[in-house]
């Protein structure tokens, strides 16, 4: 998060919003906001988890991962991982917010 942080003038420049995903819900997820320090919009959902949403089940730990959809819905980039640390790819995002700066 910390690296999606420091790019968020990037990511803006390239037209793209960073979004944090937690599986719980919304007075949860302002609260890991708040707790970390993070301008980044952070987002829960109302019905299973945002994690559900894009695919990210839980299986024995709830998986984590960065995914990278345009505008019109289409996924650039998905990374999926068990260990939260191996969740970012950074290399595999700022490839495909390059390649999305080239298409629009």
């Amino acid at each position: 998060m910390k690296d999606l942080a420091a790019r968020a003038a990037e990511f803006a420049a390239a037209d793209v919003r960073v979004l944090i995903a937690v599986p719980e819900g919304r007075a949860e997820a302002k609260a890991w906001r708040a707790k970390r320090g993070l301008s980044l919009r952070v987002v829960s959902s109302r019905d299973g988890t945002p994690h559900e949403v894009f695919g990210l089940s839980k299986k024995l730990l709830q998986q984590s991962g960065s995914v990278l959809i345009d505008r019109d819905g289409v996924v650039r980039h998905a990374h999926a991982a068990t260990m939260p640390t191996s969740a970012y790819d950074r290399k595999g995002i700022v490839e495909a917010v390059g390649e999305l700066a080239r298409v629009h």
